[in-house]
């Protein structure tokens, strides 16, 4: 008998072609949980797809691993693979939290300009895409054309819709999805290659956004890599970081005593931005800003299941996992697992101002790990305490039909049926 035969991972009863999928897509998150209470952390999904909810496990596969299952839009040769890792590792430089901090002035003038020209408008958690696009442009790409926000917003949503697995088809096959992407990531290339073009270096001593970065004098042979690696950092700032914003804002606008703390801590915005702009910590600069938004995405990580493909065998716990397997894991269940967490079901933003982390190691991880962390996230933390706080300190916050709000477990996690409105509040009045 093999060592693949007496150490596969168990598997739910289920027709072994479509694996799971009836089960899963009627209540996915159920589905998960009592598959893992039954047969344990690792659990096989269907014949090449393996399901891990230990964080040491989910962390080995983070770390090992640098591609995620889904349909390709582009080519995946030897080539594009090397510019694709060339052009991360150019992004991840030029998104360094130290090289981030001289932006937040301009980032926090961003959120404020859009909250009030939002403000006084129903709101649909759809609009907040353009918004954190905006948001990290002073960051990312200073003045551009105005259809860039748009061309990203659709190329981004496209690539995330395609990670649904009802609508991933064979390569070789014609898809309507497949065409969606190449089509806005066609429109994101021409756009970004008409901006990088007329591109200017900024005047000495002004901060270099990533743009400026990727296209120093000594990166400019980098043509094609420099493009890759500003269209991945913005496409990262539109689906996901706007579905957490949702998310924030629905916690937000739900929890009167929390408004009322963290308005006390937002009344010098002024002097929390010049402390930032020098290189402090959110965590000493706004703590109870930081721990509430913490806290959200603890319990609801817009990436709430994600998957990453093995390119060689690995051991998950005592189960093998051949080359080529897909293993998937959920940073939702994680988050909510009372072994790595106390009392993970309630809302305690007060748990990250410990002086330790409120979990068991690695067991915290809204923006992944490994060589696809999410190498923006200082940026987009920032862009959500920063709206946070200028919202309770200078806005009424209002959701109609909150309790009509309810998680729908697609990709990404979003808020079903939230809707939301914001007002400036007279000066001293209560949000």
């Amino acid at each position: 008998m093999s060592e693949h035969t007496r150490t596969a991972a168990p598997r739910p009863s289920g027709p072994r072609i479509s694996g799971n999928v009836i089960d899963i897509r009627s209540d996915p998150v159920g589905f998960l949980r009592e598959c893992r209470d039954r047969y344990g952390d690792v659990f096989r999904y269907s014949t090449h797809v393996v399901v891990t909810s230990d964080p040491d496990d989910i962390h080995t596969v983070l770390t090992g691993t640098d591609r995620t299952p889904g349909p390709a839009a582009h080519d995946d040769s030897e080539e594009r693979e090397i510019e694709r890792i060339r052009a991360r590792t150019l992004a991840r430089r030029a998104l360094k939290p130290a090289v981030m901090a001289q932006h937040i002035p301009q980032v926090a003038a961003a959120v404020n300009a859009q909250l009030h020209e939002m403000s006084g408008r129903d709101i649909d958690p759809a609009d907040l895409a353009p918004f954190f696009v905006r948001a990290v442009l002073p960051a990312t790409a200073r003045d551009p054309h105005p259809d860039l926000v748009p061309a990203v917003v659709e190329a981004s949503r496209a690539a995330i819709a395609s990670l649904d697995p009802g609508k991933r088809v064979p390569r070789w096959l014609p898809s309507r999805h497949r065409r969606r992407i190449r089509n806005a990531e066609q429109l994101v290339r021409h756009e970004l290659r008409a901006y990088l073009a007329h591109h200017r270096m900024p005047p000495p001593g002004c901060p270099h956004a990533v743009a400026d970065d990727v296209l120093e004098p000594g990166e400019r042979a980098r043509g094609p890599i420099a493009e890759r690696a500003l269209a991945t950092t913005l496409l990262a700032s539109a689906e996901l970081p706007s579905t957490a914003l949702a998310w924030v804002l629905y916690e937000l606008g739900t929890r009167e005593r929390e408004r009322d703390a963290l308005r006390a801590e937002a009344r010098d915005l002024t002097a929390a931005v010049a402390r930032l702009a020098r290189g402090h910590e959110l965590a000493d600069v706004l703590p109870r800003t930081r721990a509430f938004v913490h806290e959200v995405l603890r319990l609801h990580p817009p990436a709430w299941l994600m998957a990453r493909r093995m390119p060689a065998a690995a051991r998950l716990g005592e189960h093998h996992v051949a080359p080529g397997d897909s293993v998937v894991f959920s940073p939702y269940l994680v988050h909510r697992d009372p072994r790595w967490w106390q009392a993970p079901d309630e809302f305690r933003p007060q748990r990250w101002l410990a002086e330790h982390p409120p979990h068991a190691p690695r067991a915290y991880l809204p923006f992944g790990a490994g060589p696809r962390i999410c190498y923006g996230a200082h940026l987009g933390t920032a862009v959500l305490c920063l709206t946070v706080a200028r919202i309770v300190a200078e806005y009424r916050l209002r959701l109609p039909g909150a309790s009509r709000v309810e998680p729908r477990f697609a990709v990404p996690l979003r808020p079903a049926n939230l809707r939301m409105r914001w007002e400036r509040a007279p000066v001293d009045a209560p949000g």
